[in-house]
């Protein structure tokens, strides 16, 4: 198993795609063990990032019954995950990378992993620490997954982790041009119409921006937040989204899917009545 190549996984790529730990058959896919503590932080979370958390936490739960995370648990597709436990010292990483940052933690284990003679990856949806990968010669890509989500199901909205300060510049303006994202989107035919597009920060709940894609102009309309539909507030990006779908009169035709609880008929009701004023 030594010759594996090896994908080091960030935070914000399980937390957008968990079906991404069991998604490089033939390779060892390997989770930090500040990884962990993140997604921890998130598991409490009413939102597709908290289920995406639980699911993985659930998931690592059960390959711990299977054997060693420690030192990597067989998948019956190929492959293996494993749980690395050690994270360079400071003194021992290149140039100014600080390790106190979540992300930066990421990057050095990967870039540990580097210097011996296997094939190492860095996954990440985090433009900067693709970005800081380059410098330090790491090999570095951005999980790309398809409009459907582990269950098969169209979700809807695509999720993209930026920098904070992009999403103040970008919350001044009406609309996105995809030039201005700075991201390696696989072309805008990846995108449907009406489709959703959650811009992120990691490091803060309040930190999002949500925009709807029009096809005919190849853009991203930003959406201003909504606060209050017939006293109802949205409580995550998806409701958010869902409401802006049903208060729009250019759209004649919504469909939404989820778990019960997940408020659909509440949506949909009080946008009705909202639309009768």
């Amino acid at each position: 198993m030594r010759g594996l190549e090896v994908f080091v996984l960030d935070t914000n790529v399980l937390l957008f795609a968990p079906e991404a730990l069991e998604a490089f058959p033939d390779a060892e896919v390997v989770i930090p063990i500040n990884v962990i503590e993140e997604l921890d932080r998130f598991k409490a979370e009413l939102s597709d990032r908290g289920g995406s958390a639980r699911v993985v936490s659930q998931r690592l739960d059960e390959l711990r019954e299977l054997g060693s995370l420690a030192q990597g648990v067989q998948l019956d597709e190929g492959g293996r995950v494993r749980v690395e436990l050690q994270v360079p010292a400071q003194e021992d990483l290149p140039g100014q990378l600080d390790i106190n940052r979540a992300s930066n933690r990421v990057l050095a284990v990967a870039w540990e992993l580097f210097q011996g003679d296997l094939p190492v990856t860095l996954v990440t949806q985090d433009t900067n620490l693709r970005v800081k990968a380059n410098a330090l010669e790491v090999p570095v890509m951005r999980y790309m997954n398809s409009a459907s989500g582990a269950n098969g199901f169209f979700e809807g909205m695509k999720t993209l982790e930026v920098e904070k300060e992009l999403i103040h510049q970008l919350l001044l303006q009406d609309f996105i041009d995809p030039s201005e994202l700075n991201v390696e989107f696989q072309g805008l035919d990846d995108f449907l119409p009406n489709e959703g597009l959650h811009l992120m920060n990691g490091s803060s709940n309040s930190e999002d921006l949500l925009a709807i894609y029009h096809e005919g102009e190849k853009n991203f309309q930003i959406l201003e937040r909504l606060e209050n539909v017939w006293g109802l507030k949205p409580r995550n990006p998806e409701q958010r989204l869902a409401l802006e779908y049903l208060l729009d009169p250019e759209i004649h035709v919504v469909s939404l899917s989820g778990k019960s609880g997940t408020g659909k008929t509440l949506l949909a009701l009080a946008a009705g009545l909202q639309l009768m004023l």
